[in-house]
């Protein structure tokens, strides 16, 4: 399964349009027939866009109020993401803090 990130409401529910999950196939059968974008290169979101376009179905789900959303196409977004959810794994967690009290001289 893929996801895109920029989140935009479309309804009074608060559901988005995206993050809309598909399976690789069908998003990389929809990214061959998509233009370069940003940068010159081929944009998930562009791809996503298309398929919306058609009335593909994909999967969304409305994030609750404790819950967190990550734009996966933003660096700083990803690394917070990452870092969540690492700090979340109970081996992986307390290596991450050991890495970064060592790191940041806490």
């Amino acid at each position: 399964m893929v996801a895109t990130g920029n989140s935009r409401k479309i309804n009074e529910n608060g559901y988005t349009s995206r993050p809309v999950t598909y399976s690789l196939s069908t998003i990389f059968d929809t990214l061959e027939r998509t233009s370069p974008g940003k940068g010159g290169e081929l944009q998930l979101t562009d791809g996503i866009r298309l398929l919306l376009k058609e009335s593909t179905l994909g999967y969304s789900v409305k994030l609750t109020d404790k819950e967190k959303r990550y734009d996966m196409g933003n660096m700083g977004s990803y690394s917070e993401a990452f870092v969540d959810f690492v700090l979340q794994d109970e081996k992986y967690g307390y290596q991450l803090r050991q890495y970064l009290h060592k790191k940041l001289n806490l």
